[in-house]
């Protein structure tokens, strides 16, 4: 069974997630539901790790360092993940209605 890994920009996203619905939607409980889900369903990756969609699927001209990237759906958000066989490392999450891609590849530089 891999290993899984937080990156630290993922690890920010979940906090920037949680505090939005917390404070700005005035939400706590929402917030800590929604985090769990998200969580919960990143978990099935240890027993699934090619689970999620290869990025290249929805962007044809990702990075090489990015090209077994992975996408999945965690309810309204996206966790990017690479797997290399031995470790699933998320590298970020974000709302499906953000520019995923755009974002990814920024961590590339």
């Amino acid at each position: 069974m891999p290993r899984l890994e937080y990156s630290p920009v993922a690890l920010e996203k979940l906090g920037a997630i949680h505090r939005y619905i917390a404070l700005d939607l005035k939400n706590p409980n929402g917030a800590a539901n929604t985090i769990s889900m998200v969580r919960e369903k990143i978990r099935t990756l240890k027993q699934l790790p090619k689970l999620g969609a290869l990025l290249t699927s929805r962007c044809p001209e990702t990075p090489d360092q990015f090209s077994g990237a992975r996408v999945l759906l965690c309810g309204q958000y996206l966790a990017n993940y690479l797997y290399d066989g031995k470790t699933v490392r998320i590298l970020a999450i974000y709302h499906t209605a953000e520019d995923y891609v755009r974002h990814l590849f920024k961590l590339s530089r």
